[in-house]
């Protein structure tokens, strides 16, 4: 039986975290039981390169360097961003490279300073997840919005096919629209 995406993303993320023990693979993972953590073989190996693949996206994406981003990731890209579209049109559902460049460059024009901090990042095969916390400077108040963000990443042919982002929109929402939503939903349905 097939599983949902979002399914097949939680089993996944369930798999991998019992073998990840404070952001650090088990003892059976690192060379010679020592900190490096660096695979020496077989499919440790592939989810070292993935890993690295996916860190060096990440790094040019907060510079800016779409054409170095484009350059890890296959022509026909999958980006999924599950976001309101009436807040965030350049969100939701891009195929291809031109798509997908014309949708962080949009992003890029709203925001500057972009950052992440990697939370934690598993690597299964030609699976990647990562737990972020992003970090942006809103171009028109110099507010920050921060945000944490699951990405999962497929790769195909040592580049990547398919980036699947899961957000908190609702704390997002209510950053970029300097407004606790919390309290308007409070107030607009408290009765007499």
């Amino acid at each position: 039986r097939r599983q949902a995406p979002v399914h097949r993303a939680v089993a996944f993320c369930s798999r991998m975290s019992a073998q990840v023990i404070d952001g650090r693979a088990p003892i059976s993972a690192r060379t010679n039981g020592t900190d490096a953590g660096i695979p020496v073989s077989g499919d440790r190996m592939i989810e070292h390169i993935n890993r690295q693949r996916v860190c060096r996206l990440l790094e040019a994406h907060a510079a800016g360097d779409f054409d170095s981003v484009l350059a890890h990731c296959n022509d026909d890209i999958e980006h999924i961003a599950s976001a309101p579209i009436d807040i965030f049109p350049h969100l939701g559902r891009r195929h291809g490279k031109a798509e997908v460049r014309q949708m962080w460059e949009t992003a890029r024009s709203r925001y500057a300073d972009v950052r992440h901090e990697i939370k934690t990042m598993i690597c299964e095969g030609d699976q990647v997840a990562a737990d972020l916390r992003v970090f942006l400077r809103k171009r028109d108040n110099d507010r920050i919005v921060q945000y944490d963000l699951a990405v999962f990443y497929t790769l195909r042919d040592g580049r990547i096919s398919r980036i699947r982002e899961i957000m908190d929109t609702f704390d997002l929402v209510q950053q970029v629209l300097e407004c606790d939503l919390s309290r308007l939903l409070i107030a607009g349905t408290a009765r007499p």
